[in-house]
C-alpha cells in the first residue's frame, strides 16, 4: 500500500509538471503558463523592445540578476521607457535594449533567456541576446505567488559562483539604487555600474519638489486663514 501511494504521488507530480513550467532562475517558486497567441502578440507590440548598441550611465538601478555563467543584467528606468544593460562577468557591456512596461518589473535569467517580469500584468517576456521576445507567459494568479515574485525579483543582493552581487546607494529614498558591486571570496570589491552622481541629483530634486509642494500648501493655508481672520474682523 505504501509503495502504491508513493507511485501515485510521483505520477501526480509528473502530470502537473506537464501543464506548468517553473522558472528555474527564481528558485522554483514561480510557475508560468502559456497564453493565447493574440494576447502574446499584443504584449510584445506594446513593449516595443528596441536594441541599444552602447551603454550610458543614466539613472539608478531598479533590479538586476546574474546568470549561471556570470552574465549580469541591470534594469534601469529612464523617462517613459525602461532599459536593460547586460554585461559579462568582467563588467564589459555586451548588449542592451529599451522597452515599455506598465508598472513595476523585475528581471531574471531563465536558462539562456532573460526574463522580464511585468509584475502588474502577471506576465513574463523571454528575450534572447538581441532583445527579440521569443515567448510570453503568464504567472500564477495566486496572490501569494505575486508577492513572492515581487520579493525575489526586487532583490538587493545575490550570490553566484562564490561571488556576491550587491546593490548600494547613498540616500535611502525610493526603490532605486546607485551602483552594483561585485564582492569576491577575498572581499575585493568591483563596481560594475555606478550612477551615484546622477542618482543622488535625482533624489535631491525629488526631495526638493516634495518640500516645495508642502511649503506651497502650508503657505496657501496660512494665507487663507489670515484672509478669513481679516474678513471676520
Amino acid at each position: 500500500m505504501y509503495k502504491k501511494s508513493i507511485f501515485l504521488f510521483l505520477l501526480v507530480l509528473l502530470i502537473c509538471s506537464s501543464f506548468a513550467s517553473t522558472v528555474s532562475a527564481v528558485a522554483q517558486t514561480i510557475k508560468t503558463f502559456p497564453i493565447d497567441d493574440t494576447d502574446k502578440a499584443a504584449i510584445i507590440s506594446k513593449a516595443n523592445i528596441q536594441p541599444i548598441e552602447t551603454a550610458s550611465i543614466m539613472n539608478g538601478i531598479t533590479c538586476f540578476d546574474v546568470s549561471n555563467s556570470g552574465e549580469i543584467a541591470i534594469g534601469i528606468d529612464w523617462a517613459s521607457n525602461s532599459v536593460i544593460y547586460v554585461y559579462d562577468s568582467s563588467g564589459v557591456f555586451q548588449y542592451g535594449f529599451s522597452f515599455y512596461v506598465d508598472g513595476d518589473y523585475g528581471i531574471a535569467y531563465c536558462d539562456n533567456l532573460l526574463g522580464i517580469y511585468c509584475i502588474r500584468g502577471d506576465t513574463i517576456m523571454l528575450c534572447d541576446n538581441s532583445g527579440t521576445c521569443l515567448d510570453v507567459r503568464t504567472l500564477s494568479s495566486d496572490n501569494r505567488g505575486y508577492w513572492q515574485a515581487k520579493k525575489i525579483l526586487n532583490r538587493v543582493s545575490k550570490e553566484m559562483g562564490g561571488k556576491k552581487y550587491v546593490l548600494e546607494r547613498d540616500l535611502e529614498i525610493g526603490d532605486s539604487y546607485s551602483r552594483l558591486v561585485k564582492i569576491d571570496e577575498q572581499g575585493n570589491r568591483t563596481v560594475l555600474y555606478d550612477a551615484t552622481p546622477e542618482h543622488n541629483i535625482g533624489q535631491i530634486l525629488f526631495i526638493s519638489s516634495i518640500v516645495c509642494f508642502c511649503s506651497f500648501v502650508v503657505w496657501g493655508c496660512i494665507t487663507k486663514a489670515k484672509r478669513n481672520v481679516s474678513a471676520d474682523s
